[in-house]
């Protein structure tokens, strides 16, 4: 998760009852309006069903920024991270391996889990092929979003 981007404003715009004028440097904090509870109820709180009933405020949900610099890998990124996602989750049972709540760490521009977020695949699904090489019960770190094998 990148947790911040700076923007050199085009024109003046009121924040927070301030007058910025145009040209002012501005760094939106992406990790306080996730974190905001007037936002998001129980922010600190893993809930994959928080988006289920209705897809998130692009201007409070911002994965990978926003405007006409939204990255430009975005839409290839969702897509490819539902498919590897559904089929892993179809394929196995996982567990964590780490003990609950793990620290961030930053890497680069990014916040990543400080131990690579490692898992325990506690089974395979009967009757359907491995999801790669990741046999029941080895623990894999994630990198870069990828599961290593």
């Amino acid at each position: 998760m990148v947790t911040d981007v700076n923007r050199r404003l085009s024109r003046p715009a009121a924040v927070g009852g301030h007058l910025l004028p145009a040209g002012t440097m501005v760094n939106p904090a992406i990790i306080l309006v996730q974190k905001d509870a007037g936002h998001y109820p129980r922010p600190l709180v893993f809930d994959p069903d928080r988006f289920a009933a209705q897809p998130p405020d692009p201007a409070l949900w911002l994965p990978f920024g926003g405007g006409n610099r939204l990255c430009l890998g975005a839409a290839f990124a969702s897509v490819e991270m539902r498919v590897v996602l559904r089929e892993i989750l179809r394929r196995t049972e996982l567990r964590t391996t780490t003990a609950h709540g793990e620290r961030p760490r930053m890497r680069l521009v990014m916040v990543a889990p400080h131990k690579g977020a490692r898992i325990t695949v506690r089974r395979l699904v009967p009757g359907l092929p491995p999801a790669g090489s990741a046999g029941a019960g080895q623990a894999h770190p994630v990198r870069n979003g990828a599961i290593a094998g």
